[in-house]
């Protein structure tokens, strides 16, 4: 299970936090940029498509559909990536909708 929070953020606009009881992912962008992920079934990985949305330990933040989940892969791009986690939909729907109360 990934549970999820959002708090406002002076600098980027947003900060989510992403975690399960093994690891903590934390990203940072605008309202705009992170609406982005509503899009997220439509950028397959197999197809090489992502949505580069966000930052996280100063780099970019990259989603990608991947399998029945989510992707979201943390790096210089999308194919030399240095993190990678995976997001049920169903979170990213959430999330999604948490996103666009900020507008």
């Amino acid at each position: 299970m990934v549970d999820f929070s959002i708090e406002t953020d002076a600098a980027a606009g947003l900060a989510l936090k992403l975690a399960t009881d093994d690891w903590e992912v934390n990203v940072y962008g605008s309202v705009e940029d992170l609406s982005r992920l509503s899009e997220i079934r439509s950028a397959n990985w197999s197809e090489r498509r992502s949505i580069q949305a966000g930052e996280s330990a100063g780099a970019r933040a990259y989603w990608a559909r991947t399998g029945d989940q989510a992707a979201l892969m943390i790096g210089r791009d999308d194919e030399t990536w240095d993190v990678w986690v995976t997001v049920p939909y169903d979170v990213i729907d959430k999330l999604v909708r948490e996103i666009r109360r900020y507008n």
